[in-house]
């Protein structure tokens, strides 16, 4: 992005420094990344400089801030009308884009489903062709959002975090190529899935169908933190091939009967000969 310093001509007719303009770009980036959305989206009306990088900027969070000023400024429109407002600031948001948009995060408050309209689905498909690497979507506790063929589209992804949703891979989906970081709560994984040979990180809190990740284990070498809360019976045969693992936690759901899967602990040790923390609560542990 340019940075280059815009002048005006003051009343006395010498020409002065626009100040605004004319801090470096990192401390310009900086001021951006702090202020909410609404705020830094507002900095374009400073100077032609600001309205440039507004439109490369590549980090757009729409968190509980966002929704809750609109909601505050549109206090006397019913629910349909609201959801219309809010849906068109992110259109207009995304569509004034012209750059990569690297950070995309979103959460859907519980009384405003925006997920339902076909909005979200474009959405996923606006930043699975910009770049995105960093996609967080938190949809309220009431709410379930099935996430679009899009979301495997998106090639340069490294983290991923999803509340609420359900997965459904297409077929033959490869895993992704970057994708290093995954947390998912109150998900359903309803097929296949593989998230790739680079993940170093997965978290699952209250999922289902998670016996769809086997071909994940297959083919991991890269795995250093594994969390797994309240979310289903687990293969021991999952980590054979975990040998980097640092960090496994182990949560069953309550009244599961995990003795259809006693864990080895003595083999469980010879496989992770990196492990640091192991934390068990309501699994079977056996050794020889």
């Amino acid at each position: 992005m340019s940075r280059i310093a815009k002048t005006r001509r003051s009343e006395s007719g010498t020409a002065a420094i626009d100040r605004i303009s004319s801090l470096p770009g990192k401390v310009i980036d900086h001021i951006l990344e702090r202020l909410p959305i609404h705020d830094a989206a507002s900095t374009s009306v400073l100077s032609k400089t600001w309205r440039d990088l507004w439109g490369l900027y590549p980090n757009l969070v729409f968190d509980w801030v966002f929704f809750s000023r609109i909601v505050a400024h549109n206090d006397t429109l019913d629910e349909k009308n609201l959801i219309l407002e809010v849906t068109g600031i992110i259109d207009e948001i995304l569509l004034g884009n012209r750059g990569p948009i690297l950070k995309f995060h979103l959460s859907v408050p519980e009384d405003l489903p925006i997920h339902e309209t076909r909005n979200m689905d474009l959405w996923i498909k606006n930043i699975s062709n910009n770049g995105v690497r960093q996609l967080k979507l938190i949809i309220g506790p009431l709410l379930a959002y099935k996430m679009p063929s899009y979301l495997f589209s998106c090639s340069e992804l490294t983290h991923l975090s999803l509340t609420n949703c359900s997965l459904n891979p297409p077929l033959r989906f490869g895993g992704y190529c970057n994708l290093i970081d995954v947390t998912l709560e109150n998900v359903i994984i309803t097929d296949h899935t593989l998230f790739g040979n680079q993940l170093k990180e997965l978290k699952l809190r209250f999922c289902t169908g998670i016996e769809h990740l086997e071909s994940q284990f297959k083919q991991n070498h890269h795995l250093i933190t594994f969390l797994i809360h309240k979310s289903g019976e687990i293969d021991p045969k999952w980590f054979e091939c975990t040998k980097k693992l640092r960090t496994l936690s182990l949560l069953s759901k309550k009244g599961a009967d995990s003795r259809k899967s006693y864990i080895n602990l003595e083999k469980l040790l010879d496989n992770m000969v990196e492990i640091r923390t192991i934390h068990f609560n309501g699994s079977f542990l056996k050794v020889n």
